[in-house]
């Protein structure tokens, strides 16, 4: 039986799909990360109310579209308001 070696492209192919694969599984952990502390930390959805809104809308949007009677957004701000930490925007 007679062997070929590998071809370089093939060498290059399968190194950068290996990297993109890890890079891949990286973000995923990085975003889920982040949505669990969102989740569960209402500090922390202060702190991407002031810094990183456009991501505290996703969160809150997406709630909204799995359970139409999530009330989360609504308790944050009334939370915000007692501790007087939020003027409405």
């Amino acid at each position: 039986m007679k062997k070929y070696p590998i071809s370089t492209f093939r060498k290059t192919v399968a190194k950068v799909a290996g990297v993109l694969f890890v890079v891949e599984g990286l973000a995923f952990v990085g975003a889920y990360g982040v949505w669990h502390k969102m989740n569960t930390s209402r500090d922390f959805r202060y702190y991407m109310y002031n810094n990183h809104n456009w991501a505290l809308e996703m969160f809150y949007k997406c709630g909204e579209f799995m359970s139409s009677t999530s009330s989360c957004r609504k308790a944050d701000l009334l939370a915000w308001k007692a501790e007087e930490k939020t003027q409405e925007k």
